[in-house]
């Protein structure tokens, strides 16, 4: 094997390291986050005005089919497919706040709103990050894109996460 070519793998391996590293260190984010609004919700004592889990259904629909349309072969249609869905999903968590609100239902109120908006929110942060990553890499580094869609992969399970505990339990 030439000093190249092993350069190579060691860069490949060292990049699935640094991805691994960083997800799992996000997932440990995402983790504290969504113990802690269980443990909130297992304190509850009022009842909270009911959730708009259907929103919450379609949001995650739209994710899953991204994440699905990220995994297509190529780079540049994929990318921009996955991103545009997730402009879609963005755009649904803003009618997903707005209807939380119509219902009644503000960060202030208690800490287990605030803690769904944190959620949510901090998850939206993240999905406007993957949407960028997935836009530059489709563009301008197709060798790149596998990472962003690794990426995008831990959106979606963070997203099921969160849908699961804050919208069905």
């Amino acid at each position: 094997m030439t000093s190249r070519a092993m350069s190579a793998d060691r860069r490949e391996l060292a990049a699935r390291v640094g991805v691994g590293v960083f997800l799992a260190s996000w997932a440990m984010v995402f983790a504290a986050l969504l113990f802690s609004h269980l443990l909130l919700d297992s304190q509850r004592v009022a009842q909270a005005p009911a959730l708009p889990v259907g929103l919450a259904a379609a949001s995650s629909a739209v994710l899953v089919l991204s994440t699905l349309v990220a995994r297509a072969p190529g780079h540049r249609w994929p990318a921009f497919a996955a991103a545009s869905s997730g402009l879609v999903f963005v755009g649904l968590q803003v009618v997903l706040w707005s209807e939380l609100w119509a219902r009644g239902l503000w960060p202030q109120d208690s800490q287990l709103a605030s803690s769904l908006y944190a959620l949510t929110g901090f998850h939206a942060v993240h999905v406007v990050i993957g949407i960028g990553g997935l836009l530059w890499t489709g563009t301008f580094r197709p060798r790149a894109l596998r990472w962003w869609r690794m990426y995008w992969d831990f959106v979606l399970v963070a997203w099921l996460a969160i849908f699961a505990v804050g919208f069905l339990s």
